[in-house]
Parts: C-alpha cells; sequence; structure tokens
C-alpha cells in the first residue's frame, strides 16, 4: 500500500494533526495586543454595536456610514456592507471586554474550525465513487497536506493574528460548512442539511462578501460529477444550488438597497475589456506566486500591477495559457485533484479579480480560502511525482519514495514506511510554521506592524497614516507631523496616490491633533478646516476647529462651528458644553446656563462642563443654584484651585461667610497664584 495509515507523517488522527499544526502557528499570536484598525472598531466602538438602535443601524448601513452614526453624515459612497462582523466583535466585547489575549484565541480557534472544514470538504470534492485504492489514498493524501500547508501557511496572518481580520475566518467557515451541507444533502436528502446550507451561506455573506463564490463552486462540482450522479441526487443537487443562487441573489438585492448600487466592475485599472482580463491574470499571477513562497507578508495593498502593460506581463498571459493546455492534455492519476485545486484557487478569487468592487484590490488577505485550492494541486502534483520515482522496492524492502528506500538503510519498520512526500512536505510545514511565528510578531502593536509594512513597502500610503496614529496615541507629535508630511509630498506622484487606498479625511484630522498638542494651533486649525472640506457632513473636524477657535480666542467663530457639531450630535455633552463655554466668554451667561440645563443631573457631566455650568450660574448671581454644582466638579477634580475659589464665591453670595473661608482657603493651599484665586480672594474679607 503506497501511503501506510500507522506512520508518523501518515494519516491516523489527521483532524489532530491539523489542529496541533494550527496552534504551532498562531499560537504565538495570543502575546499580540490590539493593531491597525482594532482600536477604532473594537475599543472606540466605532463598529460595535451598544443599542437597539445601532442593531437597525448596522443592517441599513455600509459600515463606513455606521461607524460615524455618532458624528453626522459620512460623504463616502459605497463601502462594505458586513453586518454580522459588526455582531461578532460586539457579542465578544461582552464576554471579553479589552482583552486582546482572548480576541485572538477565538482568531485561532476559528481558523481551526476553518482548516478542519476544508479537510472534510477536500474529501467530499476529490473523492470519487470509481477510484481505485490507490487513487483514493492519493487524494486522501493531498486533502490533508493541503489542509496542513494551509493551516500553517504564514498568508494567513492578516485573518488570523489581526484580531479585525477574523471576517476572513468567520466568512469561510460558514461558507465551506454550507459547501459540506449542500453535498450531504444531496446525497443523503435530510432537510435539515438543507436548511444548514442556506443558514450558513447568509452568514457567510453577512460576514464578507467573498462568500459568493460559493455558489459557483457548487455548480461546477455538480458539471463534473454529474455523470456519476443518482436520478435522486441530482433533483437534489438542483433544487440545492437554486436556494444557494437564490440566497446570493437576495443578497444582492439587500446590498443594492444598502449600498445603493450593486457595483459589480473593478474600481481600478484601464476600461476596456482586454485590458481588465489583463489585470486579472496578473492578479492570479501575483496571489499564486504568494502562495507558493509567503514570504515576507506585504500589508502593502497597492494597485502598481494594473498601471500599465508590459511585455513581461504578456509572458505571464502566455505562461498561464500553457499551464492550462498542459492540464488539459495530460493523463496523469492526480488530474482530477490539480483541476479541482485549481479551479477552487480561481473560483474564490474571482471577487478580488473585478467580480466586486473591493477598497483593497491587492491585498493578500484575498488569498483566505483561495490559496488551499492551489496548495491541493501543489500537494496532488508532489505526492504524484515523488510516487513515480521508481514502482519497485530497493534492497531493504522499502519503496524509493519511503525513507527506508531512499537512504538504502535497514531501519525500524514504522520509520522506514515513512512516505518521502511525507518528509518533503512535512519540511515545508515547519519551514512555514517558523516564518508564520516570525510575521506574528509585528502584529504585536500599530508600530511593529507598520514599521515592518514601510520597509517592505516605502510607497504605502496607508501603512504611513497608522504609522502616524501611533506616534500621536504615544504623544510623540513631532514624529506623526513629519509622518504624515511625507505622505502629503508622496501623493503629489500621481502615479503613488492612485496605486492604493488612502484617506485625506484621516490624514488631516490626524495632522491637525498633532499639530493642537505642539500649540500650532493656526495650522492646526488649518488642516481641521481641510478634513472637514472632504467630508463637510461629519462633525468632528468642526469639532477640533471650534477647539483651535477656542485657543485663539475666536468665541464667535467657535460658537458656529460648536452649533454644527450640536446639530449633529444632539446627545454629546462634550459639544454641548463647549458651545455654552463659547457662549460664556461671549458674556452669555444665561444662553449657556439654558444649554446645560437639561444636563443638570446627567453623570456625563465631566468637571469641565460643570465648572462651565457653575460659572454661567455665578455671573447671574444665582449663588445657592452654583453650589452643589461646583461640589460634584470638585469630587471629580479635588486638585482643582479654581473651582474651589468659585465654590468660596459662591458661599459667599449666599452668605455662608464660614464655608466660604474654609473653601477659599482649600483653593490657596493648592495654588495661591491662580487667577480666579487671586480674584476671589479680593472680593472676600479675611477672617
Amino acid at each position: 500500500m503506497a501511503f501506510h495509515s500507522r506512520t508518523i507523517l501518515g494519516y491516523r488522527n489527521p483532524y489532530l494533526w491539523l489542529v496541533l499544526g494550527c496552534v504551532a502557528a498562531y499560537g504565538s499570536s495570543l502575546l499580540n495586543g490590539f493593531a491597525w484598525l482594532d482600536e477604532s472598531e473594537i475599543l472606540r466602538a466605532e463598529y460595535r454595536v451598544e443599542s437597539a438602535q445601532d442593531f437597525s443601524a448596522v443592517f441599513s448601513q455600509p459600515l463606513d456610514e455606521y461607524s460615524f452614526r455618532h458624528e453626522g453624515k459620512t460623504t463616502t459612497q459605497g463601502g462594505y456592507w458586513r453586518p454580522l462582523y459588526a455582531l461578532s466583535i460586539s457579542l465578544d466585547w461582552f464576554f471579553w471586554g479589552e482583552n486582546a489575549t482572548l480576541f485572538h484565541f477565538e482568531n485561532v480557534v476559528w481558523h481551526i474550525l476553518v482548516v478542519l472544514s476544508l479537510y472534510i470538504a477536500g474529501r467530499e470534492l476529490v473523492f470519487n465513487s470509481t477510484d481505485s485504492k490507490r487513487e483514493r489514498a492519493l487524494a486522501k493524501a493531498s486533502v490533508f497536506w493541503a489542509s496542513m500547508l494551509f493551516g500553517v501557511c504564514p498568508l494567513g496572518v492578516h485573518s488570523v493574528s489581526w484580531i479585525s481580520g477574523r471576517k476572513d475566518t468567520l466568512c469561510a467557515f460558514f461558507a465551506i460548512l454550507a459547501l459540506i451541507a449542500l453535498i450531504r444533502f444531496a446525497r443523503q436528502g435530510r432537510r435539515w442539511w438543507f436548511a444548514v446550507c442556506l443558514g450558513s451561506l447568509m452568514f457567510a455573506l453577512g460576514f464578507k462578501e467573498l462568500a459568493v463564490a460559493l455558489p459557483i463552486v457548487a455548480t461546477c462540482y455538480l458539471i463534473v460529477q454529474w455523470a456519476t450522479l443518482k436520478r435522486e441526487e441530482r433533483w437534489r443537487w438542483g433544487l440545492g444550488l437554486v436556494g444557494t443562487w437564490l440566497t446570493v441573489g437576495g443578497y444582492f438585492q439587500m446590498r443594492n438597497f444598502v449600498l445603493g448600487g450593486i457595483g459589480l466592475d473593478m474600481d481600478a485599472g484601464a476600461n476596456p475589456w482586454y485590458l481588465k482580463f489583463g489585470n486579472a491574470v496578473r492578479l492570479l499571477m501575483h496571489y499564486g506566486l504568494t502562495v507558493v513562497w509567503p514570504h515576507p507578508i506585504v500589508l502593502s495593498d497597492r494597485w502598481d500591477l494594473a498601471l500599465r502593460w508590459r511585455a513581461v506581463e504578456t509572458l505571464r498571459t502566455t505562461l498561464v495559457a500553457a499551464v492550462a493546455i498542459a492540464l488539459a492534455i495530460w493523463r496523469g492519476k492526480a488530474k482530477r485533484i490539480v483541476l479541482i485545486g485549481f479551479a477552487w484557487f480561481a473560483i474564490w478569487l474571482l471577487p478580488a479579480l473585478g467580480f466586486l468592487p473591493l477598497r483593497h484590490l491587492r491585498a493578500e488577505r484575498y488569498l483566505y480560502p483561495a490559496s488551499w485550492g492551489l496548495m491541493l494541486a501543489v500537494c496532488g502534483l508532489t505526492i504524484w511525482a515523488v510516487q513515480g520515482i521508481a514502482k519497485q522496492p530497493s534492497k531493504t524492502g522499502h519503496r524509493w519514495w519511503e525513507i527506508g528506500g531512499l537512504l538504502g538503510l535497514h531501519v525500524p519498520r514504522e520509520i522506514g514506511r515513512v512516505p518521502l512526500h511525507g518528509v518533503l512536505l512535512g519540511g515545508y510545514v515547519m519551514v512555514l510554521v517558523v516564518l508564520t511565528n516570525l510575521e506574528n510578531r509585528f502584529w504585536k502593536n500599530d508600530q511593529t506592524l507598520f514599521t515592518r509594512a514601510l520597509q517592505i513597502d516605502p510607497d504605502y500610503l496607508e501603512g504611513r497614516v497608522g504609522l502616524a496614529h501611533h506616534f500621536i496615541k504615544n504623544s510623540e507629535f513631532q514624529a506623526a507631523i513629519d509622518t504624515l508630511d511625507e505622505l502629503l509630498t508622496m501623493v503629489e506622484c500621481e502615479e503613488v496616490s492612485k496605486s492604493g487606498y488612502w484617506s485625506p479625511y484621516v490624514v488631516y484630522m490626524n495632522r491637525a491633533a498633532a499639530l493642537r498638542q505642539l500649540n500650532r494651533i493656526e495650522e492646526a486649525k488649518a488642516n481641521f478646516l481641510e478634513a472637514l472640506r472632504y467630508q463637510p457632513g461629519l462633525s468632528a473636524p468642526c469639532f477640533g476647529a471650534g477647539l483651535c477657535a477656542m485657543d485663539l480666542h475666536e468665541y464667535q467663530e467657535a460658537e458656529q462651528y460648536f452649533s454644527k457639531v450640536v446639530l449633529a450630535e444632539p446627545d454629546s455633552i462634550a459639544a454641548v458644553g463647549n458651545l455654552a463655554l463659547s457662549k460664556l466668554y461671549q458674556n452669555m451667561p444665561a444662553e449657556a446656563e439654558s444649554l446645560l440645563n437639561p444636563w443638570r443631573d446627567s453623570p456625563q457631566m465631566d468637571a469641565v462642563t460643570l465648572r462651565t455650568y457653575g460659572s454661567a450660574l455665578l455671573l447671574q448671581q444665582k449663588y445657592s443654584a452654583a453650589i452643589p454644582i461646583f461640589e460634584r466638579s470638585i469630587e471629580q477634580d479635588p486638585e482643582g484651585a479654581s473651582d474651589w475659589a468659585k465654590l468660596a464665591w459662591a458661599h459667599w453670595g449666599a452668605l455662608h461667610a464660614s464655608e466660604a473661608n474654609t473653601a477659599l482657603t482649600r483653593a490657596r493651599r493648592i495654588d495661591s497664584a491662580d487667577a480666579t484665586v487671586q480674584y476671589v480672594s479680593g472680593l472676600i474679607p479675611q477672617e
């Protein structure tokens, strides 16, 4: 028998080996924290569902618009509609909170489930009732090693080591589960398999739009297996395919309603069909070469492949055609396995080759789970080729494709019967495990991630924005400004600016925040206004411009900005408080009081807003009403000298002389040089 079921690198307990491989490759990711979009999507709750209103909104809005739901209306067109992804991170936040380790642990578990489901689905796809025992062994070995390679490949770091990348693993798992359920429904006729198929497909589409490839995979499988199917199986297959295609059609209708257009055309590249075909071929070649040697993992997704047509692209297209012709005329035992692998690879990549308008056109995370197909083809060819080395046993009694025959030595039977392909592919697995662990290190935080990404591709625009944001979080404001200035210089080159995704709004918002921290207020204000030009419906740049206007003592202008923010976010206490403060500085205490009166008993009132409210009451000589306001402010900030002084002023106005002197004494102890303390000291005579 060519494949002994009890060898160390054989196929006894394949599920256990697959789980161990995944843990060896991705276990180190549990040491990582939140990185890249994890902060905005999870920590800052931009994608989290926190109320019934959010639950309704996440199904009726694209994620870009949903993320700005508390800040006005974004002008971003289209975007992604992935409501179940938002629900998944919301559920995890409920259980795990800010514990990044548990988020990563769950990601690894989902990846393991994907690998196991691929192994099950692979056996369903490549096995044929007419196969010989040898062909079944070849198919079983190919599926096992393809699943193992997929499980440990560093291409998965974008989907597994990155918490927000779980949309890939969740989509892949439910899509593959739908395929398994469809095949078993056709064979067994049990209705609950049909329900599992449609339900899983709906879940997969809700996590990521790449699941639209599933009905194509199922249709191709039916065409190939048609002659071997019984009549009732054909009817059940027809019913299953109608159900899956109707599900995808319903998804597109809903997507069309939410996004305002289905958009089945690639955004980048040239319009003529032949150039689009060339771009698709080049992307396919790029993805294929990346699967064969996935190092280093490139975070950058710049679309430099579509910018021009070179002679080498013609050569690549010719090579693809030659491979297709060779497969057509080849009659090897592994032909069906190889064809299934290439078909899986190409079909799952269809959305990323122009079928759907994806923002990141060359992102390697689109290889999840497409890369499994190419690995299946490579494993099938490798095992078939090794088998063909020799047909006769060597002097040691072992086949030439087994270790004993290769070494020409008498070795223990269990070791000697380890197949040579097991040694070759097992060695490659160990290499990939090492590479994956090396890649996991870079997903520790934003600095390690984007520093590495920019070393590989200095023109990676989004990476520069991410690194600048990391500098701002760590109070390295000048470094952030320098990084963003380099980006703005780079995008003056049209080729660079069109070769990758970047958001001018995000760039100017981050630059403005850093400039304000360095007290370069005029420049900061100009950058906030530039961000507002790109997203005039959002309140964040208005709020920033208002803060800068306050710093510059332009209170009337600040009032205008904060009024726009309050109009967009009436429940924002920060916006209402700053609007009241701008009115207070314009000597309009009554208007400031009226703005804050509805918030009087709200626990959201912070020390700054309470101080504004109390000051408005003081200026109107409402001393008794001001006393509890300043007491609440002091509870939050007991070392605020001005608050103690104003509390003393309120007590003095309310004729509480003893309490006034006590509060004023405390204020002097904290900071006797404070302007408010000195002013109140002049009002209240010392005892």
